[in-house]
């Protein structure tokens, strides 16, 4: 079922410490094969689904700060940390966002919070905000839960336990909801996305983890998006549908 994503990685693979709700503070568990399979059954699209694809790269980032808990580089050099108790399991990002050509075409902001408990595995669940501005179009408001489960389990725990660096290639999906379906929620926007609805999935593409954390990856922002005419069977011009 990864092939469909496999063929959508087209975007240059920068080295730079780069971990999207990779917070580590809780005893970790292999998942089941099952529970692997379902994420790449609903991170791909669906008949008839309405797709685009954001992508993120590490050398775009612009400012990085967190409580100084997660393997992830400060940027700039000195930037305040996130050192009060109400916020310090907290991450925030600013960084820029390309199309699949390689194109920068806006600037996003993720917002992290170590505050959803945990799955049955012993994986720290985080709650994710990402807002994604386009200019010229608009700007999306996404929220999702994620546990990076993979990464964390195939790359991430066996090189801190061995001390050893990774290198190959591991396609993941982060994404564990709110959505019964496994996906997470486009909340809305404005412009062109205002009153747009849908979901969405935060995939990794990861090449190499070292013992000093140092993480080559690059990320999708896949939205599967329910224009205002598919809202509540209406039409964007406010009729309802027959």
């Amino acid at each position: 079922m990864t092939q469909d994503i496999k063929n959508e990685w087209r975007c240059v693979v920068i080295p730079a410490r780069f971990a999207f709700g990779l917070w580590l503070a809780v005893t970790l568990a292999a998942p089941t094969e099952a529970q692997a399979q379902d994420r790449w059954d609903y991170a791909n699209p669906r008949p008839g689904e309405s797709v685009e694809t954001f992508y993120l790269e590490v050398s775009d980032f612009i400012a990085v700060t967190h409580g100084g808990e997660l393997f992830m580089e400060l940027v700039p050099e000195g930037i305040t940390l996130f050192t009060e108790p109400a916020i310090k399991k907290s991450l925030a990002l600013l960084m820029k966002v390309r199309d699949a050509e390689h194109t920068v075409i806006g600037f996003g902001v993720e917002l992290e919070t170590m505050d959803g408990g945990t799955t049955e595995e012993g994986l720290t669940i985080v709650n994710t905000d990402w807002i994604v501005v386009i200019p010229g179009r608009g700007t999306l408001y996404l929220f999702h839960q994620e546990d990076n489960r993979d990464l964390v389990n195939q790359i991430i725990k066996p090189v801190t336990e061995s001390g050893e660096d990774w290198t190959g290639a591991l396609d993941s999906v982060s994404t564990m909801g709110p959505r019964p379906d496994g996906r997470g929620v486009i909340k809305g926007g404005t412009g062109e996305f205002d009153s747009y609805s849908g979901a969405w999935v935060e995939i990794h593409h990861t090449t190499e983890y070292r013992a000093d954390h140092h993480l080559e990856s690059d990320v999708q922002l896949r939205l599967f998006l329910e224009p205002p005419s598919w809202n509540n069977g209406r039409r964007d011009d406010g009729e309802t549908e027959e």
